[in-house]
């Protein structure tokens, strides 16, 4: 089975649309170009609904990570209920929407084509790579470059295991007209062989031993010079092994004393074993974000928020973040202003941790990153008295730094 991030060509939703590429997604979805199977002039573009953090594909098929599923299950819902209620179906550059299809163990919006419209009017978060779609025209004269270029590839193969088949053919029947003559003459052989003539008396066996007897011996001498040789030859190759192990033992040597780790510089006893050439010394190190490391951070995050210096929780965001709640890919500037407005408004501020997930830890140019799932309990209150308070779920993404954890991404999931 098949296993990639996208749809493959050709593929069929919903029964109707055939994908023909592939023009652009958001970390939440994947854009393609349709046509309708229906109407084959019409073409759509469709939007899958696609976790990338939590979800991956078999085949058409998408599978979530059982902690995201409710995630998942939540966005479809708005989906449908934003497609079903005109009023807040609006379209930023009023791309038409027309319903939508579910398929794939996902939702699919049904959107129209519109030559160099922006990716932004059709994605709701930021896509990763900014720009337009190209011309319809240039699409489909690339999706028929790929059927053509895919078509002489085959062509050539076909081609290619045809002129096999024949050579092997040809090389055959040559092997099978020259089989008969082989056998002719192997019989002829055999049969010389097996028909000596007879000899006819004693004295004739006696005369053909004698020259036999005639024929030139080696000499013993030049035997044994050979030998002797072959004796010193065996010593000069020996006691090059011996200098040369030697010599390996001296390097050994060197090695082991300048890799010597000294255990007093790392606090634990290192039980340390003699090196062999070629050894590479690998140390594993344990992964930063272990329960207690996340836990300790978060409690210092969420008091942060409820205090009144935002410096201090400043401290605690990356310098670029690539989503703070509704806002994407902002700096320290954005989250200042946002936060004054929030702590001017709502006085008496209360938040804790009741409960946190680490959902998975990766590494993507060396940089350790840490997903989690919390659980908040929160209080707040405005000057005259006004108190809301409740339980939210969150998500946050981490990343470690040299000067410890930076909050990367964050927002509420429920």
């Amino acid at each position: 089975m098949g296993n990639s991030k996208y749809l493959p060509i050709g593929a069929i939703v919903g029964k109707q649309y055939e994908i023909l590429d592939i023009l652009g997604e958001d970390d939440f979805e994947i854009l393609y170009l349709a046509r309708d199977t229906h109407r084959k002039e019409s073409f759509f573009v469709l939007k899958e609904l696609f976790l990338e953090t939590f979800s991956s594909r078999i085949d058409t098929a998408i599978s979530t990570i059982p902690e995201a599923e409710g995630v998942l299950d939540k966005r479809k819902k708005e989906i449908i209920t934003e497609l079903d209620n005109p009023k807040r179906n609006r379209q930023v550059a009023e791309i038409k929407t027309y319903g939508y299809v579910e398929d794939n163990n996902t939702i699919y919006t049904i959107m129209e084509f519109t030559n160099n419209s922006n990716l932004e009017n059709y994605l709701q978060f930021t896509p990763k790579e900014k720009g337009v779609l190209p011309s319809l025209e240039k699409l489909l004269n690339n999706n028929i470059k790929k059927k053509s270029s895919l078509f002489l590839k085959i062509l050539i193969a076909i081609t290619l295991t045809l002129a096999g088949l024949a050579y092997y053919s040809y090389h055959m029947l040559q092997t099978d007209r020259d089989k008969p003559k082989e056998e002719k003459v192997n019989i002829v052989s055999e049969k010389k062989s097996i028909e000596h003539p007879p000899l006819t008396n004693r004295n004739e066996i006696r005369e053909n031993r004698e020259e036999v007897d005639k024929s030139p011996k080696v000499d013993k001498n030049i035997t044994n010079e050979i030998n002797e040789t072959q004796d010193d030859f065996s010593d000069i190759i020996e006691d090059d092994k011996i200098y040369m192990d030697s010599e390996d033992e001296d390097i050994e040597e060197e090695i082991y004393k300048e890799n010597k780790i000294d255990d007093t510089l790392l606090g634990t006893r290192i039980e340390s074993n003699p090196l062999s050439l070629g050894t590479k010394i690998e140390t594993t190190k344990e992964s930063d974000f272990t329960e207690n490391s996340v836990h300790e951070f978060l409690n210092l995050f969420i008091a942060s928020s409820a205090d009144n210096s935002i410096d201090n929780l400043l401290f605690y965001y990356a310098q670029n973040v690539d989503r703070y709640f509704n806002l994407r890919d902002i700096n320290h500037m954005t989250i200042r202003e946002d936060k004054e407005r929030y702590n001017k408004k709502w006085t008496n501020r209360e938040f804790t941790i009741e409960n946190f997930k680490i959902l998975q830890t990766y590494e993507k140019e060396n940089i350790n990153y840490c997903e989690i799932e919390t659980t908040t309990k929160w209080k707040v209150s405005t000057k005259s008295g006004k108190t809301v308070s409740g339980v939210s779920k969150g998500f946050m993404r981490l990343k470690n730094t040299a000067n410890g954890f930076k909050v990367i991404s964050i927002y509420t999931l429920k």
